[in-house]
Parts: structure tokens; sequence; C-alpha cells
């Protein structure tokens, strides 16, 4: 934790299951409780899937952070060749850039 509150930004990797949901809005509420401003957490989601328990917006409301990127279920495959574009490489690119 004390590398984080160190830290410019937060990104929290979750997945889109309530309960992994549940668990990253309490870290966050740790890392506000510690002095990390709001503004600087975001999410990512990992092994999204359309049509799932929660859509990026129920997650967005559900921790009450903001989604940054989502990676989607199979997106990235061992040993498979990845996209230009990914959301991954996007992320990584805006990230670089702040």
């Amino acid at each position: 934790m004390a590398v984080a509150l160190g830290a410019d930004a937060v990104l929290l990797v979750t997945t889109s299951e309530p309960a992994a949901v549940a668990c990253a809005a309490r870290v966050a509420l740790h890392l506000e409780q510690q002095g990390m401003p709001a503004a600087s957490l975001g999410l990512v989601v990992n092994r999204w899937a359309r049509g799932g328990e929660l859509s990026l917006r129920g997650i967005e409301r559900a921790a009450g952070l903001p989604v940054i990127a989502a990676v989607r279920k199979g997106e990235l495959v061992p040993g498979a060749r990845l996209r230009r574009r990914s959301s991954v490489a996007e992320l990584v690119e805006r990230l670089v850039q702040a």
C-alpha cells in the first residue's frame, strides 16, 4: 500500500464478478482514507465479457470508480499474436504519455 500511496495515480485491476468489484471498492476506500485523491484512482477490468453479471457502467457504479480500460475475455491468449491496438496497448500508451 505504501507504494500505491506514493504514486500519482493507481489503477486497480479487477474482474467483473461482484465480489471482485466489491473488493476493489474496499481497496479504493482504504486508499482514499489514507490520503489518495479519489480522482487519482481507476479500474482496469480483466476478462470482461458483454452480457456478464455486470456491465462496465454497472462496475463503475458498484465500485465508485471510473473504468479506464477493459480487457475482453480471450483478447490476450498466451502464444497468440497480439492485435496492434489492443485495449492494453492503448492503456499503456496513455500511461506513458501522462
